[in-house]
């Protein structure tokens, strides 16, 4: 007997919508795809999105990548109206967008000396802002938002495959990140939790410049009242979520995890949910200490 943990992904075609700013990494995203399979097409008009997924059903395309953007001009204020009738005819599709900060955005552009899609007689930065504004309610809905400003092309294309190269039974992919609040919040975190009430090893000088994954670190943070007891709780808490996450076909989330300068307290909580959570079945994770070594 089948049980939800054995549940597998549908027979039917796996429709992915890609978007997000210019210069963030759509074009990445696409290629990486293409490299595990996927049939990726590129500035589709958003009424022509239920004829594409019609075809795909109707062929032998099983994984299917669409990337709209705002290239697609007078079309894209329309694209919220055409997910509304994949929804409404019952077509499952998942919406990844891609973003990045402003800074490096201009960054990106100006190594590109390409004007912005909707800079106009303005400069670089309005059309940054206006195509910001425009798409603020897809990031909203989008299940993945994945933060390019500190990713590459080799490591977004790296993220892609461990996102949508996997076959058989559903996996919740895992991001587990530690960061520190004096940097600012992660852009693309699911979960956001904040470990500053364990006392803080910066103010103990022999441990000082050691670093949450190291051993005279990680015990003095667990030796801490209510460490143990909050990574108890925290994994029994997201145990239904995740759960819930794989029978929605949910495939991606990141739970973040923040002290004061992301290199003690932060990394060692991180360190332990993660080895605790990879025991939960069909969930990999994946480990990244954002401001480790920023100091």
């Amino acid at each position: 007997m089948t049980t939800e943990l054995e549940a597998v992904k549908p027979e039917e075609t796996e429709l992915l919508v890609i978007t997000g700013m210019s210069g963030a990494g759509r074009t990445t995203v696409a290629h990486a795809l293409e490299d595990h399979g996927w049939y990726v097409v590129e500035n589709l008009p958003p009424q022509m999105l239920r004829m594409l997924t019609d075809i795909g059903e109707r062929g032998t395309l099983h994984k299917l990548g669409v990337v709209l953007d705002v290239r697609s001009h007078s079309f894209f204020p329309r694209l919220s109206d055409a997910l509304g009738e994949l929804t409404a005819a019952g077509v499952a599709y998942r919406l990844l967008f891609v973003d990045a900060d402003d800074d490096a955005l201009v960054r990106r552009f100006e190594q590109g000396r390409r004007p912005h899609p909707l800079q106009g007689e303005g400069s670089l930065l309005d059309g940054i802002r206006a195509e910001r504004e425009l798409l603020e309610p897809l990031r909203t809905k989008a299940e993945i938002v994945l933060d390019t400003t500190d990713r590459n092309i080799h490591t977004l294309s790296t993220e892609i495959t461990e996102l949508f190269s996997e076959d058989g039974p559903i996996v919740v992919r895992l991001n587990l990140m530690s960061f520190g609040f004096k940097y600012g919040l992660p852009a693309d975190a699911n979960f956001v939790a904040d470990v500053r009430f364990i006392p803080n090893p910066h103010w103990v000088p022999e441990l000082r410049p050691h670093t949450g994954q190291e051993a005279p670190v990680r015990d003095y943070v667990f030796q801490a009242e209510g460490t143990e007891q909050f990574v108890a709780n925290y994994v029994e808490a997201l145990k239904p979520v995740l759960e819930g996450y794989r029978r929605e076909n949910k495939h991606y989330a990141t739970i973040a995890l923040g002290c004061t300068g992301g290199k003690h307290r932060s990394v060692a909580v991180v360190e332990e949910l993660a080895h605790r959570l990879s025991q939960v079945p069909s969930i990999t994770v994946r480990i990244n200490h954002r401001d480790l070594g920023r100091e």
